[in-house]
């Protein structure tokens, strides 16, 4: 459990030029057989029309979602009227209006996604360099 809250993932994917690595000993041995080993993907969206086919329970229930009309998470911010399958989406997309603010001291730098975040904090690290 402590190895989630380092960052540090031991279990190293074996196959060739995949570089995956994992936490648990268990989400490796899934990913390799999702993946590596092609097992069938055993949850079908039975909605007419949409042939999706998902790994995973939650990822099934997830797209199942968004056949709705009325998505259940709504954006909060005033003037938006986004919907949401699910809450990650959701927390996802507010994020884009609060932005990903730069922690270094004196920088105004504020992100709109977290790979934008990501590409800013490298040009200070080069800056140091």
């Amino acid at each position: 459990h402590e190895l989630s809250h380092s960052g540090e993932k031991p279990h190293k994917c074996p196959a060739d030029g995949c570089s995956e690595a994992f936490v648990r000993t268990v989400s490796l041995k899934n990913h390799m057989a999702r993946v590596h080993q092609h097992q069938e993907k055993r949850y079908q969206c039975d909605h007419q029309g949409c042939e999706k086919d998902f790994n995973k329970r939650n990822q099934l229930k997830a797209h199942q979602c968004e056949h709705q009309e009325n998505l259940p998470f709504h954006c909060s911010l005033s003037g938006c009227t986004r919907e949401f399958p699910t809450l990650r989406k959701l927390k996802r997309h507010e994020r884009m209006h609060e932005g990903y603010p730069c922690e270094t001291e004196g920088c105004p730098f504020q992100g709109k996604t977290w790979s934008e975040y990501l590409k800013h904090r490298r040009e200070h690290k080069d800056k140091v360099l």
